[in-house]
């Protein structure tokens, strides 16, 4: 059984309790549920926890929905989180608004249960699917840092040469190309590095 603390916590704003009273029933079966009935309430609870997802109303009486989004999209921890407009008005430029503003979708009231339990989810499992990616991308960033510092520690400690030979008609090029001289060739051969790499290096090999 899922635990209540590993459900994703949808933070549901709106300033008519009956709207409250009905998303709270439809989503709290496979959410953890914050409620705010003002704007102003939903930022200061925002500020003590992060919510993976916030259904906005557009309308409300001290700020509305697009002023709280705004608020929302510039403070840097909280630009992730995806925000659902509902409002009783469907008119392409507030719909288009809700965009502009940092809002992934939006809804008209009066709205259908299980379109508003279809879109919070496909949102939530967009974010859970983009923190995964990211996570991923700093795993491999930090293998490949790794691989990277073993590899010169590898090559600083090596004693001899590299080369590069260049094979033309199955014959190698007598000139051998010197690619990398290791610190250790000075133990090795009591010449430093760096003779090996300009014009004496034929004479010394």
């Amino acid at each position: 059984m899922e635990q209540e603390y590993e459900k994703p916590l949808v933070l549901v704003v709106d300033d008519d309790p009956t709207n409250l009273r009905i998303l709270v029933s439809k989503l709290n079966r496979e959410y953890r549920l914050g409620v705010a009935k003002s704007g102003t309430k939903a930022l200061e609870y925002m500020k003590k926890q992060i919510p993976d997802l916030v259904l906005l109303d557009v309308m409300m009486p001290d700020m509305d929905g697009y002023e709280v989004c705004g608020h929302i999209k510039r403070e840097p921890r909280l630009s992730d989180v995806p925000v659902i407009f509902i409002s009783y008005v469907d008119d392409p430029s507030q719909k288009t608004r809700g965009f502009e503003v940092g809002g992934v979708d939006y809804i008209t009231k009066p709205f259908h249960d299980a379109e508003v339990l279809a879109r919070v989810r496909t949102h939530i499992m967009i974010k859970q699917m983009r923190e995964q990616l990211k996570r991923h991308n700093a795993q491999i960033g930090k293998e490949l840092d790794e691989h990277r510092r073993q590899l010169l520690a590898l090559l600083d400690n090596l004693p001899g040469l590299a080369y590069r030979e260049i094979v033309a008609e199955g014959i190698p090029d007598a000139r051998r190309a010197v690619n990398f001289v290791s610190d250790g060739v000075l133990g090795l051969t009591g010449y430093a590095p760096e003779r090996f790499m300009g014009e004496e290096r034929l004479g010394l090999l």
